[in-house]
């Protein structure tokens, strides 16, 4: 019993060092959303049904070896302490400490990795109200213009708002290009770059906060399908952006950021940067999974194509909208088969890996732990009875 209660009281001394410093490190790393991933963190039940269970292992572990070593000491030896001998040296120590701190270390690395894909899938699965519907096949293979199923989905029952963006969500394929406030580009940002069509933010849900998204009565300039275009036309051009990156640019509140410049790089050599105005700012809503934890801002830019067809529907009529979906494309394309998914159905599909991850660190914790508890066969519980048993 003795070495058993030693033994947790210095697991439990390990383990709430290593929450405080994954408390430290979440509040430096995500300072602005504390109570949210701290209310996540404490509400993660198979988290701590993990740590909870290693904690109980580690502690039976490091208290079975002294326990099993005075079961097969002789009392007589024991009380003339006999054979008596140190073992108490340096070297023990500091592995031991070794051990334990490396457990430790893994077990912040759980930690943090699990509060990390909680917030991903916070952020990627946040309360969208009603569901999106994403068609995944090409629209000029199936032979369908965009503009006409756009119309056509846009008087069906059930249906939101249609638009279209050139890669599905939480793929990659949003461009990553270095921006600027100033033609000189001293101080450079690095958003990812989304291409998509009028209506965006209806169909993902996203809310204005100040200006306006783009529009047909305004004239809006679609940007060129390839943007290394850009280099031969110095035009002005318009671009929706969040308010992650409206701040990054130095522009506190949403309003300030409405019709300011800011700068894209031309391709050509000695080719001016092309102006861009910011047309409207939008609220944070990620749809690239290296936006989600705030590794990424986003700006928004109209595009020429229609590659993957968002359609937004009621959520309280998911199969009228469906059943619309369907029959449109029955009527527009009888031979092409239909592939549509929920935007939450294809997070899950790419989040995977994360999860996978997260997973695999666990069991490599437990295996460290339980290396860890094997090396306190040296422990300081130990050392005494060992000592003795020599």
């Amino acid at each position: 019993m003795h070495y058993t209660v030693e033994a947790s009281l210095q697991t439990v001394i390990a383990l709430l060092v290593a929450f405080v410093m994954v408390i430290s490190v979440g509040l430096a790393v995500f300072p602005d959303d504390a109570p949210a991933w701290i209310a996540t963190v404490v509400r993660r039940a198979p988290m701590w049904g993990t740590i909870l269970v290693l904690t109980l292992l580690v502690c039976l572990l490091i208290a079975a070896y002294p326990a099993l070593a005075a079961s097969s000491a002789q009392p007589a030896q024991v009380m003339r302490g006999t054979g008596l001998r140190s073992g108490r040296g340096f070297a023990a120590r500091f592995f031991v400490g070794l051990q334990f701190a490396a457990t430790g270390l893994m077990l912040i690395g759980l930690i943090v990795v699990q509060l990390q894909n909680a917030n991903m899938r916070r952020q990627g699965l946040q309360a969208m109200g009603d569901p999106t519907v994403l068609l995944m096949m090409p629209l000029k293979a199936a032979g369908v213009r965009y503009d006409t199923l756009k119309n056509e989905l846009e008087r069906s029952p059930g249906v939101v708002a249609v638009s279209s963006m050139n890669t599905p969500p939480w793929f990659d394929g949003g461009g990553i290009t270095t921006i600027s406030r100033d033609r000189e580009f001293s101080a450079k940002l690095s958003p990812i770059i989304n291409s998509v069509q009028y209506d965006f933010e209806k169909a993902f849900g996203m809310d204005v906060l100040a200006g306006r998204a783009f529009s047909r009565t305004a004239t809006d300039r679609a940007w060129p399908e390839f943007l290394g275009a850009l280099a031969l036309d110095s035009s002005e051009y318009g671009a929706v952006i969040d308010r992650s990156l409206a701040r990054e640019f130095g522009w506190s509140e949403p309003s300030a950021a409405v019709g300011q410049m800011i700068y894209y790089p031309s391709d050509a050599k000695e080719g001016s940067p092309i102006p861009v105005r910011v047309l409207g700012v939008i609220e944070d809503k990620p749809l690239r999974l290296e936006s989600l934890n705030g590794n990424r801002t986003n700006m928004y830019i109209l595009s020429q194509q229609a590659n993957v067809v968002a359609i937004r529907i009621r959520i309280d009529q998911v199969a009228v909208g469906l059943k619309s979906i369907d029959d449109t494309w029955q009527r527009l394309a009888p031979h092409a088969p239909l592939q549509r998914k929920f935007m939450d159905e294809l997070f899950e599909q790419r989040f995977k890996t994360f999860a996978v991850v997260g997973r695999l660190l666990t069991i490599m914790t437990v295996i460290g732990a339980g290396i860890a508890a094997m090396g306190c066969s040296r422990s300081p519980c130990s050392w005494r009875i060992v000592a003795h048993t020599r």
